[in-house]
């Protein structure tokens, strides 16, 4: 579900920075994501832009014995 929000949120051009207008993003270019799962329901937009990388990197720290 998190990878939904993170890849398919935000269009690759929803960033406009358009300074004369008073616009940042393009509300048209970011869309709903809709998930519907065994433990929670989920309608809502990524809220915050994408970084460079779009997915976070993820990694597991340590060891176990």
């Amino acid at each position: 579900m998190l990878y939904k929000l993170w890849e398919g949120s935000w269009a690759p051009d929803a960033i406009i920075e358009d300074v004369e207008n008073d616009a940042y993003v393009d509300p048209e270019r970011v869309r709903q994501i809709n998930h519907h799962g065994r433990f929670f329901d989920l309608e809502t937009r990524h809220i915050v832009d994408p970084s460079p990388q779009r997915t976070p990197f993820l990694f597991q720290a340590g060891t176990s014995l």
